[in-house]
């Protein structure tokens, strides 16, 4: 049988070709369909990895948090017992104070009328010594042409009694929050009964009183004896424009209390330090701190449950919204409308002479705060160390005190009060140096004033090492200054304010009024310029701000420019006038030194060895004043080996022998001061006493 061969059609028949492409497609999906289940699954496997690592983060936290509240609770339970403790110690505390102000209660009793018998045994006595005194009492006929020498000579005071009392009603309303505090002052006369205008020994011119608060059973009369007055027996110091004889003013402060409130103000007493059994007492402590015109406390704070009486100044309370208040709050506030001090001090006026006894006065500015009073008192001393040597052309001193009242170091350095330009300064300002340049001027508008040809302003902070060469008394026309690096002779604000001065390239004297050594004539044109300058410089904020601290300084000096009186200024060791340790390495030609920086010093180990600033002498710049003043112990001395340096602000810090020395000078010249002061002010036979005129 023949073979036949079966026939396709060309449509059904499959070419090698064809059949590859097929083959190469299936490969390439085969393998796309790999890639994509792979990598599918490399992502899945991360993900499980990831959720294992953030499972085992998590597991530590939780283990961690596990060891934290164990450790929390053991800390809970160690708390819990410690409070149990202190609370133990509160309450015996407290039962202690309670057995304390027991005591103290029956002490002050026993002290008062131990007090009393004594008076009435004494008061015939004393009433003799007062006929005697009196009729003993004289002033020479032109007391005011005495020679400057001598001027101080006379020894007599003006004396007072001031009674302060806080506590009972007003409007008859025995809420505790309605508290009044009253204030009586009564200016004794010359009369049999009352003369305190008298000269004498320590302790026979003066009496002042504090009588005790209604409210407060451990308070008791306290009757200070002060001694003559270095402000009142000079004639041309002392104030005309004083109360009349047996004036008696009553002031009423109403306490304002408020609860669920906190008040601003400047604090004048830390409530830890002042705890008070309730509103009203601490209502009649801030009351207390305006004895005698004080006017130093306006709000009270009472914490209603810790006890705490924050005391506290601002200039106008009434008009300040609360910083704090509601139910929440667990504070009870209330302030004083303080009287303002309205009256002038007089003094017997200015000729207007320009042939004044070639020599000069120091003069010295303050507000009289409890940082200052202290420096005050050390500067004064120093003064009269220096001034009784012979040959010193130093022939007078006069503190100028910018203050609404009187203050504990009238009896000691001779001093003229001026009411400040602002009145808040009496009890908390930020910037009082703004007070001096107006209170300058109206003093050389004094007799006092006229007593030599030149003046030498001067700081609290100065202490005077030496008697000053009498070259520094230059004629009309010129001045002598200390050159200050930071005080800028162009200052840009100044000179675009007040181009009128600059014409022609001239420039301000780069210093300030203290130290300065001017002709009384010459002051007499700077003075006024400078009050203005001052006032013109406070006002627009950002004047303020930009001359910052040394305001007052820029004031003085563009008066000086102002004025035309040239000054000659130097810096140490060629100036005249001043050094400053340890800044300076030695005296020089300088009679002044200023203490205003701190002095720190190490071995070569940067071991401490030794310390002494100002702003933590004494009970530091906030204490309670005034202080009772106290030696500084000497630097060590020079050793090469030690590698004697200061702090690191001063570079290089090494210590030279003459820096050293200076440094030395400033501390004996200190402690000689010290010794020649009483330990308190002049006129007080405690610190509690003078803390009634503070």
């Amino acid at each position: 049988m023949a073979y036949t061969r079966r026939y396709s059609p060309p449509s059904q028949r499959r070419s090698p070709i064809r059949v590859l492409v097929i083959a190469v497609v299936v490969v390439v999906a085969a393998v796309s369909t790999y890639r994509s289940l792979a990598s599918a699954l490399t992502s899945r496997s991360r993900e499980l990895s990831s959720a294992k690592d953030e499972l085992r983060q998590a597991q530590a936290r939780a283990k961690a948090y596990e060891r934290d509240l164990m450790d929390m609770t053991r800390l809970k339970t160690s708390l819990s017992a410690h409070q149990a403790k202190v609370s133990e110690v509160q309450k015996e505390l407290e039962a202690t104070k309670a057995r304390e102000r027991e005591a103290v209660k029956r002490a002050a009793e026993a002290a008062r009328a131990a007090a009393l018998a004594k008076a009435q045994v004494e008061s015939v006595r004393e009433e003799k010594l007062l006929d005697d005194a009196v009729q003993s009492k004289s002033m020479s006929p032109g007391a005011e042409d005495l020679e400057v020498e001598s001027v101080f000579g006379a020894e007599s005071t003006t004396g007072r009694t001031t009674t302060a009392t806080a506590g009972g009603d007003v409007d008859g309303k025995t809420d505790p929050m309605f508290v009044a505090a009253t204030i009586d002052i009564t200016n004794m006369s010359d009369n049999k009964s009352n003369s305190r205008d008298i000269a004498g020994t320590r302790g026979d011119n003066e009496e002042l009183v504090l009588s005790k608060a209604k409210n407060d059973p451990i308070a008791t009369d306290v009757r200070v004896k002060v001694s003559e007055s270095a402000s009142g027996s000079d004639p041309l110091l002392r104030n005309l424009a004083a109360p009349p004889p047996s004036a008696v003013g009553e002031i009423e402060m109403t306490c304002n209390g408020k609860e669920n409130s906190e008040y601003w103000g400047a604090v004048v007493k830390d409530g830890t330090t002042n705890p008070q059994p309730d509103a009203a007492a601490c209502c009649a402590s801030c009351a207390k701190m305006n004895a005698n015109g004080a006017n130093k406390c306006s709000v009270w704070v009472y914490g209603t449950k810790n006890k705490q009486c924050w005391l506290k100044f601002e200039s106008d309370p009434e008009l300040s919204k609360p910083a704090n208040e509601g139910p929440h709050i667990e504070w009870t506030s209330g302030y004083f409308i303080l009287p303002k001090q309205t009256t002038e001090p007089k003094y017997a006026k200015a000729t207007g002479k320009t042939d004044m006894p070639k020599c000069l006065h120091t003069i010295m500015t303050s507000n009289g705060n409890v940082y200052m009073n202290w420096q005050s008192r050390v500067m004064y001393a120093s003064y009269l160390k220096h001034a009784s040597t012979d040959g010193s052309i130093m022939k007078a001193f006069t503190r100028i005190l910018h203050k609404g009242r009187h203050d504990e170091l009238m009896h000691e350095i001779p001093t003229m009060r001026f009411n400040p330009v602002q009145s808040k300064c009496d009890g908390w300002c930020d910037y009082p140096v703004a007070d001096r340049s107006q209170a300058v001027t109206q003093w050389l508008e004094t007799a006092d004033s006229e007593r030599c040809s030149h003046v030498v302003m001067v700081e609290t902070d100065h202490i005077i090492v030496k008697t000053p060469s009498p070259s520094i008394l230059l004629p009309q026309g010129e001045a002598m200054g200390f050159r200050f690096g930071y005080m800028s002779p162009v200052q840009a604000t100044l000179k675009k304010n007040y181009p009128q001065y600059f014409e022609g390239g001239k420039t301000m004297p780069p210093t300030g009024n203290a130290p300065s050594v001017v002709n009384t004539v010459d002051l007499r044109k700077i003075a006024p310029l400078w009050a203005q300058f001052v006032n013109e410089t406070e006002t627009p904020e950002e004047v303020r701000k930009e001359l910052g601290w040394v305001r007052d300084m820029y004031a003085y000096d563009l008066a000086a420019l102002a004025s035309g009186i040239d000054h000659r200024l130097a810096v140490n060791p060629e100036s005249l006038l001043m050094a400053q340790p340890p800044a300076d390495s030695q005296l020089g030609n300088a009679f002044i030194l200023h203490y205003t920086w701190g002095s720190e010093i190490y071995d070569k180990n940067d071991k401490f060895l030794w310390k002494w600033d100002k702003r933590s002498y004494g009970e530091g710049q906030y204490g309670q004043g005034p202080y009772i003043l106290t030696e500084i112990p000497l630097p060590p001395e020079w050793d090469e080996s030690v590698g004697l340096q200061l702090q690191t602000f001063f570079q290089p810090r090494a210590l030279t022998p003459s820096r050293l020395e200076l440094i030395k000078l400033l501390i004996t010249e200190f402690n000689d001061a010290v010794r020649l002061l009483p330990k308190i002010p002049k006129g007080y036979k405690t610190i509690e006493e003078a803390r009634l005129d503070v």
